[in-house]
């Protein structure tokens, strides 16, 4: 009996002193979760239209190509669909590089 008194005793005298709720704390980690998922949510929004707009550039790249093969149009623009594609996709390498950078 005198071993229980003592231990509330001791319990007592070294417990932190009781406070209320810190509702400022709260509402700044509630406030820091939902940007997170906003911030997910954008994140996942750009990747997917970066892959559509590298998938367009990269389609308008091959559409030139192919029709540069063409036995029509394959006299006329050869060297110059070549010359151009390359250019065409080192901006596209770094359009995407750019936009990693911007998202992170």
């Amino acid at each position: 009996m005198i071993d229980r008194d003592l231990d509330q005793l001791l319990a007592e005298s070294l417990a932190p002193p009781a406070r209320e709720p810190d509702t400022r704390f709260a509402e700044r980690v509630a406030l820091t979760l939902r940007e997170r998922e906003r911030f997910a949510r954008d994140q996942k929004r750009v990747w997917i239209r970066t892959a559509i707009d590298a998938g367009s550039v990269g389609s308008v790249i091959a559409g030139l190509y192919l029709l540069s093969q063409t036995t029509a149009l394959a006299p006329y623009a050869s060297h110059h669909v070549t010359s151009i594609s390359s250019p065409l996709l080192l901006v596209l390498l770094l359009w995407v590089g750019v936009n990693r950078w911007r998202t992170t």
